[in-house]
Order: C-alpha cells, then sequence, then structure tokens
C-alpha cells in the first residue's frame, strides 16, 4: 500500500534507540526507522506513527564518515555530557540524518544526535 509521505525537500529521515547498544545485546537491540510526516497522517499495517516525547535534548551536529557514528556518540556521552550538569533520561535518543552523503563529494553524513537529559 503507498502512503506517499515521502517529499524531498521537507521529508525528515530518523534513527530511534529503543534501547542503549552499550548495555543491550546487539541480537536484541531494538531501534525504529522513522520519517517525518504531516500531522494527521494515517498508519496501518508494518507502519505506525508515534510522536517524539518533548523536553529537553542535548543535541550534537556532526559531518563524519560512515564508521565515524559510535565515535560521535562516545564524544558527547563521555566528553560533553559528564561536564553538563545534565544526565539522560529515560525517553529514547535519536539521530536525524540531515543530507544524502551519496550526494556529498567526500561521501560525508551529516547528523545531529538527540539525547533526552535531565538536571543532575
Amino acid at each position: 500500500m503507498a502512503h506517499d509521505l515521502v517529499s524531498c525537500p521537507g521529508t525528515r529521515f530518523f534513527s530511534v534507540f529503543l534501547d542503549g547498544l552499550k548495555i543491550t545485546d546487539v541480537d536484541k537491540f531494538k531501534s525504529d526507522v522513522c520519517i517525518s510526516v504531516p500531522s494527521g497522517s494515517k498508519s496501518g499495517g508494518e507502519i505506525g506513527t508515534a510522536v517524539l516525547p518533548a523536553g529537553k535534548y542535548a543535541s550534537a551536529h556532526f559531518e563524519i564518515d560512515a564508521e565515524e557514528y559510535q565515535q560521535a556518540w562516545d564524544l558527547i556521552y563521555s566528553d560533553w555530557l559528564p561536564n553538563s550538569g545534565d544526565m539522560p533520561d529515560n525517553r529514547c535518543a535519536f539521530e536525524e540524518y540531515l543530507n544524502d552523503p551519496n550526494q556529498h563529494p567526500q561521501n560525508k553524513h551529516f547528523i545531529k544526535i538527540c539525547i533526552p537529559v535531565t538536571a543532575v
């Protein structure tokens, strides 16, 4: 069934992480691959809709190679977060993909990492 929900430019692309990779075995790790949709969009079958919860998020933009995703996450969790005065809360972290790396001259991935936080 075609839903005609992707329009470029306009549609935003995300991965929402339901588990933490550092604490969940890879074979049990769960995440959702998502796109933004207009308000009121209908879902059905294997396609569902959800709203990312509001609140405070630490966010960082990166321009990385395909193999540098883990380094970007590690930079936030091990360098920035311990000195921020915030700590992660129980909402899901996510990545937003800001470009098509196949269209970049060096195949760079432009991403935004968002980690839900609360004050310590």
